[in-house]
């Protein structure tokens, strides 16, 4: 066997021994998680327990919470108050608690979705829209004006029809006000009208509108 040889084996082992620490250490960390989720689980249960059993069986199953009665006069440690005797036990839940709590949740519940649903969407992904605007007869209304406000009044963009009467643009979803303007002629009446369209919040693909057709 050469050195090299020697070499390659020592450096193999080497390698072994690494391995086999780090499945060790491995080992006794999962070993720890379980215990510790053991505990949890343990502790949970003891919570579980005090919250839902009534103070009798409460006082059973931890003796440490068993009031001192004010005939025994046992001395106080300093800092503790003594509950007069007729008081209702600080473990004992109130008989409305339950009721009380589910009705604050369910008003919680039902403010939350009020503020969502008059909440202004926020998606940033805009949408391409388009649109064809037709005369009556079916023909296009081409090289027409558009213009597109937000639902704040806010003109947003311009556009033009093309030679088949449409305009495409991107947009966020959300509520918009479409101008549609053209000057008429010895063939076709001026076009001067304006409608609302919406974009829904879960929108993703290319929204088509069809086609919207002048009012005379």
């Amino acid at each position: 066997m050469t050195a090299d040889d020697i070499k390659a084996t020592a450096d193999n082992r080497k390698a072994t021994d690494i391995l086999l620490n780090i499945e060790s250490h491995t080992n006794e960390i999962l070993a720890y998680i379980r215990n510790l989720d053991l505990k949890y689980n343990i502790l949970l249960d003891k919570v579980n327990k005090i919250t839902n059993m009534p103070t009798a069986s409460v006082v059973e199953e931890f003796p440490e919470f068993k009031q001192t009665s004010i005939k025994e006069e046992k001395p106080l440690r300093s800092g503790l108050v003594q509950l007069p005797k007729g008081n209702p036990s600080p473990f004992q839940p109130a008989p409305d608690l339950k009721a009380k709590l589910q009705a604050a949740m369910k008003e919680a519940a039902e403010q939350n979705n009020k503020q969502v649903s008059t909440q202004i969407p926020t998606s940033t992904r805009v949408i391409p829209t388009y649109q064809k605007v037709a005369y009556e007869d079916g023909k296009a209304v081409y090289m027409a004006g558009v213009e597109i406000y937000g639902s704040d009044g806010v003109l947003i963009k311009k556009s033009t029809t093309d030679q088949v009467g449409k305009w495409k643009e991107a947009l966020l979803p959300g509520e918009y006000l479409i101008k549609v303007n053209k000057s008429g002629n010895n063939k076709r009446p001026q076009v001067n009208m304006e409608y609302k369209i919406n974009i829904p919040i879960a929108q993703t693909a290319p929204l088509d509108l069809g086609t919207k057709t002048v009012e005379m």
